[in-house]
């Protein structure tokens, strides 16, 4: 194999000094640029409306997972995409083995516990 022209020792040379140079001018640009702006100031009557907004947001998420969320639902009667989604890997787990060779889907054995 030849040599390549980036080898030599100048050509190394010229290179550290490349980037000893980038990480001088780096830290001096780092130091000399300007701090941040100040945070914009924020009236109490602004605080009170998004605390409110939050208070809002609390009693709806609260209000509806007593409502709609995390149903328990017994399999029979599961119904949509995920039950969907589920059963189709039960199946599939079956023909892995995952069921132990019983005949039936893995989703099958778990909800007769």
């Amino acid at each position: 194999m030849g040599k390549l022209s980036g080898d030599s020792p100048s050509a190394r040379r010229s290179a550290g000094l490349s980037v000893l140079l980038l990480l001088v001018v780096s830290a001096v640009l780092f130091f000399v640029a300007p701090g941040p702006p100040d945070a914009p100031v924020v009236s109490e009557i602004e605080n009170e409306i998004q605390q409110r907004k939050v208070n809002w947001a609390v009693r709806d998420a609260l209000r509806w997972q007593v409502e709609e969320g995390d149903l328990v639902v017994p399999w029979a009667q599961a119904t949509g995409h995920l039950a969907i989604v589920v059963d189709d890997v039960g199946r599939e787990l079956r023909h892995l083995g995952a069921a132990g060779g019983r005949g039936r889907s893995f989703v099958e054995g778990l909800a007769r516990r």
